[in-house]
C-alpha cells in the first residue's frame, strides 16, 4: 500500500510541476529561514554554558537605590573574591577580575618583538572556575605566583613561533607608564566560540593590587569598587539563602544596608538589563523575537501550501471520485495526501539546507559569529523534525478537505463551495496579512529608532576625534607627547584619559555637599587637562583645569546631572566631600551620554590624573587624510618599535549599537521572506478563485469585461481580509512599538504613519501578485473558460 501511495504521489507531483515547485520553493525558503534563525538562537543560548561549574557559577552584583530607582551594577570590591571562600563555607572558589574592556591593547614585548594584547587581571583560581582550556600548564598553578602569566596560543605563536617554546620564557608588558616582566606559566588554547569573554593574556590580580596600591584587608574603605567578582557555590548550596547572608555581611562594613545578588553567569549574557533589581531583558528579547518570527514564517509557508494545494483540487477531482467510488476509505486518502505533503517537505528540507548553506557566510557576517549550520545535536534533531512538522502542518487541511469531497459532485467536475471553508481560507489569509503588516511596522520603527540613536548628539563632538593607547615612550613621557603632537599640522587639541568615553567606570560613593550626605553612583572621568576642550563638551559655568598640578590639586568639575543630584545652586567655588576627600568645584559642564541611549544620563565628576592610557586627538575637518599621514610619521618616530594604530571615536560610539544594527538587518531580511511567502499565498488563492470562476470569467469576457474588471472581481477575495488584518495589525503594532521603545531612556515617538505606510506597501504587493495570476486567466480564451463545465 505504501508503495502505491508513493507512486501515486510521485506521478501527481511530476504531472503538475508548476504547483509542485511553487510549494517546494515556498517551503524551502521558509525552512532555510527557520534553520538560520534556529542556529543563531541556539548559539546565543549556548553562550557561556560550556563551563563545568555551570548551574552553580554566578557573578556577584549589587542593587543600589539612586534617585528613587533601583540600579543594578556589576561593580564589586577588589578584595571580595579572595575573601569569600575563607568567610563562607558555601563558596567553593571565587575570583575577582578587572572588567574585560579595561585593557584591550597592552604593549607586550618578548625577544624584541613588540605586539599588542588584550589583558585581564584575575584571581589565582580563574582557570579552575572557568573552563578555558590550557594547552600547557595546570589550572590550579598557572596564576599562583605574582610573576606568572598565561598567554594565548595565538600570542605565543606570534612571539616565540610555537606554544611549547613559550613556557618559562620572560615577557615584558607595559601598563600606563609602568613596565613589568612576567614568566609564562601557561598557554591557553583557542577560547571557545561560545564564550562571551575574549583575552590574549591573563595576569594575577595580585599584580594589579600592587600597581594600584590596594590594601590587603577588606574593610569599610574598600568594600566597593569597579571590579567583577565570580564565584562557584558548593553543590547543594542555595543561591537565594546565600544572597541574604552575603548582603548582611557586606552591610556590616559601613553600617549601611546593601543588597548583593547572585546572577547566574550564563543567564547574565542573555539578561543584561535589569529593572527594579531583577532581570528584565537584554539579548533574550531578541532571541524570543526571532524565535517567534521563525515560527510565524513556518506557519505562513504552511498556509501557502494549503492554499496552493486546495487551488489545485480540480485536477484531482476525478481521481478522488473514482477512488472513493471503488471503495477507498477516507482515512486511506488522508494518509496518501499527508504522505505527499511530507514528501514535498522532505524535498524542501534538502533545498533549504543548500540555500541556508549558501546564505550562512552573509548570516555570520551580520550576526558577528562563526557558526556552522548543522553543528550539535539540537540542529540535527531540528533538521529531522522540521520536514515532519511542516509536512503534517501544511498537509492536514488539504488532506481532510480533499478526502471529504463527494464522489457524485467531483465526477461531474464540480468543486463544492462551503461557507465554512471560505471562512477558514479567508481567516488564514487574514492571519498572513496581519503578520506581514506587523513585521513591516517593526522593521520601519526599528530602523527609525536606530537612525535616531546614531544621529542624536551624545552631548560632545565625537567627529574628527581619534583615540589610541599610550605605550612605550609615549606612556612614560605623556605630557611631553601631548604638547609636542599639537605641532603636527591638522591637530587642534590633545588630551588623555582613563578608559574611554563610551565605558566610563562608575562607583557608588558618599558625597557631602551643603551639609547633606548623598549616596551617589558617580561616573569618574580621570583625565589630563584639555579633555573637555578636545571633546567639545559645553562648559556652562566656571573654568576647566589649568594643567598645573599645584593649581588643579583638590579640584573637580561636575556635569549638570551631578549638580542636580547634589541639589547645588551656583556650585562653582563650593566645597564638597567625595568619600573622605575634600574637593572644590571649579566648573560645570553640560550633560552628555557616556553610555548608549538605553540608559539615562548619569552624574559625572572630572578629576585630573596623570595615570592615563587613552589618548584623544582632534583633527581639523577636511584634512583628515593628510593629518593622519603626518601623525603616523611623527608618532612612529617619537615611539620607535610601535606601530601607530588608531580608531575614530565616532566608530567606538556607534559600536554600542551593534546589536541594534544586527537586529535591524535580520529583521529586514526575514520580513522580506515573510512578504515573499505572503505573495505566494495570494498567488495560490487567486489561482483557486480563477478555477472556481472559470465559467463566470468566460461569460464576462464575452460580455466585454476588461482586464481591470477581472482584476476587481478577484480582489473581492482580498479586500475584506486586508481591511481586517489592517485593523488587527494597527493595535498589535502600536502596542509592540511602545513596549519595545520603553526599553530606551531616549527614543522616537512614532505616529500612525509608521502603521499606514506598511499598509500601503501591502496593498501594492497584493495588487501585484493578483495581477500576475489575473493576466494568466485573461490570456485563456473565453471558449476555453466556458468549456470548463
Amino acid at each position: 500500500m505504501l508503495k502505491t501511495w508513493m507512486l501515486t504521489a510521485f506521478r501527481y507531483l511530476r504531472k503538475h510541476p508548476r504547483f509542485t515547485w511553487l510549494n517546494v520553493a515556498g517551503l524551502s525558503i521558509a525552512l532555510a529561514a527557520v534553520l538560520l534563525i534556529s542556529r543563531w538562537v541556539i548559539a546565543e543560548y549556548e553562550t557561556d554554558r560550556f563551563h563545568s561549574t555551570q548551574g552553580r557559577l554566578y557573578q556577584v552584583m549589587e542593587n543600589r537605590t539612586q534617585e528613587g530607582r533601583i540600579v543594578t551594577a556589576a561593580e564589586t570590591s577588589p578584595l571580595l573574591g579572595e575573601t569569600l571562600p575563607a568567610q563562607f563555607p558555601e563558596v567553593e572558589m571565587a575570583v575577582t577580575t578587572t572588567p574585560e574592556n579595561w585593557f584591550p591593547k597592552v604593549a607586550v614585548t618578548a625577544e624584541d618583538k613588540p605586539v599588542r594584547a588584550a589583558a585581564v587581571f584575575a584571581g589565582k583560581d580563574y582557570f579552575r572556575l572557568f573552563d578555558y582550556p590550557l594547552l600547557l600548564g595546570q589550572p590550579a598553578q598557572v596564576l599562583a605566583d605574582k610573576q606568572d602569566i598565561v598567554i594565548s596560543q595565538k600570542l605565543a605563536t606570534a612571539l616565540f613561533g610555537h606554544p611549547a617554546a613559550a613556557i618559562g620564557k620572560t615577557i615584558s608588558w607595559q601598563l600606563l607608564n609602568l613596565k613589568r616582566t612576567s614568566v609564562i606559566a601557561g598557554v591557553s588554547d583557542d577560547i571557545p566560540a561560545a564564550s562571551s569573554i575574549r583575552f590574549d593574556m591573563v595576569l594575577p590580580f595580585e599584580v594589579f593590587k600592587d600597581i594600584m596600591q590596594i590594601p590587603g584587608t577588606l574593610d569599610g574603605s574598600n568594600a566597593s569598587g569597579p571590579f567583577h567578582t565570580y564565584l562557584a557555590l558548593r553543590r547543594g548550596a542555595s543561591a537565594a539563602v546565600f544572597e541574604k547572608k552575603l548582603s548582611r555581611w557586606i552591610s556590616s562594613f559601613n553600617n549601611q544596608p546593601r543588597e548583593l545578588l547572585l546572577a547566574d553567569y550564563a543567564d547574565n549574557y542573555l539578561y543584561s538589563l535589569y529593572e527594579n533589581g531583577r532581570p528584565s531583558g537584554g539579548r533574550i528579547t531578541y532571541i524570543k523575537l526571532f524565535a517567534g518570527i521563525a515560527i510565524l514564517i513556518l506557519i505562513i509557508a504552511c498556509i501557502n501550501f494549503m492554499n496552493l494545494t486546495t487551488a489545485g483540487a480540480s485536477r484531482r477531482m476525478k481521481e478522488i471520485g473514482v477512488r472513493k467510488t471503488m471503495g477507498a476509505a477516507r482515512s486511506s486518502l488522508i494518509r496518501q495526501f499527508l504522505l505527499e505533503s511530507i514528501g514535498i517537505a522532505l524535498l524542501s528540507a534538502i533545498a533549504a539546507v543548500l540555500l541556508a548553506g549558501l546564505l550562512l557566510p552573509y548570516f555570520n557576517q551580520v550576526t558577528g559569529k562563526a557558526m556552522r549550520l548543522l553543528e550539535g545535536p539540537y540542529m540535527w534533531g531540528l533538521l529531522a523534525a522540521l520536514p515532519l512538522i511542516a509536512g503534517l502542518l501544511a498537509g492536514c487541511y488539504p488532506a481532510f478537505y480533499l478526502s471529504g469531497l463527494k464522489p457524485a459532485a467531483v465526477l461531474k467536475g464540480k468543486l463544492p463551495v462551503n461557507i465554512r471553508e471560505l471562512f477558514a481560507r479567508k481567516g488564514l489569509l487574514t492571519f498572513q496579512f496581519t503578520i506581514s503588516l506587523v513585521l513591516l511596522c517593526a522593521v520601519l520603527v526599528l530602523y527609525r529608532q536606530l537612525n535616531y540613536l546614531q544621529q542624536t548628539s551624545p552631548g560632545f563632538d565625537k567627529d574628527q576625534v581619534i583615540t589610541f593607547e599610550a605605550e612605550g615612550r609615549i606612556a612614560t613621557n605623556l605630557p611631553d607627547y601631548l604638547q609636542a603632537v599639537k605641532q603636527v599640522p591638522g591637530i587642534t587639541q590633545s588630551a588623555a584619559m582613563v578608559g574611554n568615553m563610551t565605558a566610563l567606570h562608575a562607583a557608588e560613593v558618599k558625597v557631602t555637599a551643603a551639609g547633606r550626605e548623598y549616596q551617589l553612583m558617580l561616573q569618574n572621568v580621570n583625565a589630563t587637562k584639555g579633555l573637555v576642550e578636545t571633546l567639545g563638551i559645553p562648559l556652562l559655568a566656571g573654568s576647566c583645569f589649568a594643567g598645573n598640578a599645584a593649581v588643579d590639586s583638590g579640584k573637580v568639575m561636575l556635569n549638570q546631572a551631578a549638580v542636580a543630584a547634589l541639589g547645588l545652586r551656583d556650585p562653582v567655588g563650593k566645597l564638597i566631600r567625595i568619600g573622605d576627600q575634600q574637593r572644590r568645584i571649579i566648573g560645570v559642564t553640560a550633560n552628555f551620554h557616556s553610555q548608549s541611549l538605553h540608559e539615562p544620563i548619569q552624574p559625572v565628576v572630572f578629576q585630573v590624573d596623570d595615570l592615563v592610557q587613552t589618548i584623544l586627538l582632534r583633527l581639523t575637518a577636511g584634512q583628515e587624510q593628510a593629518t593622519l599621514a603626518a601623525l603616523k610619521a611623527f608618532t612612529e618616530k617619537y615611539n620607535p618599535g610601535f606601530a601607530f594604530e588608531y580608531r575614530f571615536l565616532n566608530d567606538t560610539y556607534q559600536a554600542q549599537y551593534a546589536t541594534e544594527q544586527q537586529v535591524a538587518r535580520l529583521s529586514a531580511s526575514f520580513a522580506a521572506v515573510a512578504l515573499s511567502l505572503c505573495c505566494l499565498g495570494i498567488f495560490g488563492l487567486t489561482a483557486y478563485s480563477a478555477q472556481l470562476r472559470r465559467k463566470e470569467i468566460g461569460i464576462r469576457k464575452v460580455l466585454g469585461a476588461s482586464l481591470a474588471d477581472i482584476l476587481w472581481l478577484f480582489s473581492g477575495d482580498f479586500k475584506i481580509a486586508l481591511l481586517l488584518s489592517f485593523a488587527i495589525a494597527m493595535r498589535v503594532a502600536w502596542w509592540g512599538m511602545h513596549r519595545w521603545l520603553s526599553g530606551y531612556a531616549y527614543h522616537i515617538h512614532p505616529g500612525w504613519v509608521w502603521i499606514i505606510l506598511p499598509g500601503v506597501v501591502m496593498v501594492i504587493l497584493v495588487a501585484g501578485a493578483m495581477l500576475l495570476q489575473t493576466l494568466q486567466a485573461w490570456k485563456v480564451g473565453a471558449v476555453e473558460h466556458l468549456r470548463a463545465e
